[in-house]
């Protein structure tokens, strides 16, 4: 389909029923996209809905940005960026951000690092993931969903321009970073046409079992405990048997039900959802000695980013960092380079990260961005 045949508003995301036939990456339509999910420095900013297919084989819609520089790069090399946690709610997808939108706050703190690698020539792709946006579950932290998610939509880039080359790289984010390693993993058999050059994952989401074990054993109310319904959210996307009435107290799941939809992450730790009840409050006292808690933490462990790439992982991390603790993060490291070869993991750390309005956890960005370029423009040159 073509961007004419898009509908606009809300019912852009909504997909036709049947869904066309196609291959995972193949655009359903695309549109014109301004305001403040659009990036300053792209030529054209486009939303784009396209094929994917989750972790159970079923064909899905995705939806996304794609930003054009003004000025291509030698080679119109493509960069697609994994953004980091928002939430769980439609509204709070980056493509559909606006000024009072749920996760404005959140969405708009890439836009320096996206628009850098516009002015540098890159053509930028930015998926929302799989059931943000669109219809279904997001599988928070779900690292096949993630990479299929990340990778699709360079397919779908390059169908609507053709002048887009097959050499990629991946950056992302806190969720995006974890999502960034998974891509690396997946690329060679999902879309063997790309050649990717290389992953930066910063502050990348790691061990999140221990957070899920951890956070019901707290006795006090933490915005941290805003997290613990994104990951019921992803493992119940990932195992649908999974049944969350049997793990939650009434009140952790009738927060859950209420808010998971519309609530963006920041919104899920303030003190009327889950960032006003106990940690101890969340799980009935017999869950934890239940199935349902042990196939939550099947899947949580499942996804933790240890895998093999065939590609460079570049890692990067601010020491001081509040929400991904860099002693997390080395781990990690260590991990990846045991799996992978020192001579394909690097680890960057700085012990200080630029000021950050929201925290040093994204200062991270900026501070990188210079790094990131040169970064980039090596990897590029050896095509």
């Amino acid at each position: 389909m073509t961007s004419q045949l898009a509908p606009s508003g809300a019912a852009f995301y909504v997909p036709p029923a049947p869904l066309p036939d196609g291959e995972h990456g193949d655009p359903i339509w695309a549109a014109e996209l301004a305001g403040v999910a659009a990036f300053a420095e792209a030529a054209t900013n486009e939303r784009v809905l396209y094929r994917s297919e989750n972790v159970h084989g079923e064909p899905i819609v995705v939806s996304g940005i794609i930003a054009l520089p003004k000025h291509p790069a030698p080679g119109n090399p493509v960069v697609s960026w994994a953004h980091g946690t928002v939430g769980a709610a439609d509204l709070a997808a980056p493509s559909r951000d606006t000024v009072d939108g749920p996760a404005h706050q959140v969405n708009v703190e890439p836009h320096g690092l996206v628009n850098d690698l516009l002015r540098a020539g890159y053509a930028v792709v930015a998926t929302d993931y799989e059931g943000l946006g669109t219809p279904g579950n997001h599988p928070y932290l779900v690292g096949e969903s993630e990479a299929r998610s990340v990778l699709d939509i360079v397919r779908a880039a390059r169908i609507l321009h053709p002048e887009l080359s097959g050499n990629v790289a991946v950056l992302g984010h806190s969720q995006g970073g974890h999502a960034a390693i998974f891509a690396a993993h997946h690329a060679p058999k999902w879309t063997p046409e790309l050649r990717l050059v290389g992953v930066t994952a910063y502050a990348p989401g790691a061990s999140v079992a221990d957070g899920f074990r951890l956070i019901p054993q707290s006795p006090i109310t933490h915005e941290v405990i805003g997290f613990f319904p994104l990951f019921l959210i992803g493992a119940v996307a990932a195992d649908p048997s999974i049944d969350l009435r049997a793990l939650l107290t009434d009140r952790a799941y009738e927060l859950y039900q209420r808010d998971i939809p519309t609530r963006s992450r920041f919104g899920l730790s303030e003190e009327e959802s889950f960032g006003g009840i106990l940690g101890t409050d969340l799980l009935k006292p017999e869950a934890i000695d239940g199935p349902d808690y042990q196939k939550v933490l099947a899947v949580l462990e499942a996804n933790n980013p240890v895998v093999t790439s065939e590609v460079g992982l570049r890692v990067v991390q601010g020491l001081d960092d509040p929400r991904v603790l860099a002693v997390t993060t080395s781990a990690l490291v260590d991990q990846l380079t045991e799996l992978n070869g020192s001579e394909n993991v690097e680890y960057v750390t700085y012990e200080t990260v630029a000021d950050n309005p929201i925290s040093p956890h994204f200062g991270v960005l900026t501070t990188d961005t210079p790094a990131t370029l040169a970064w980039l423009a090596a990897e590029f040159a050896k095509g």
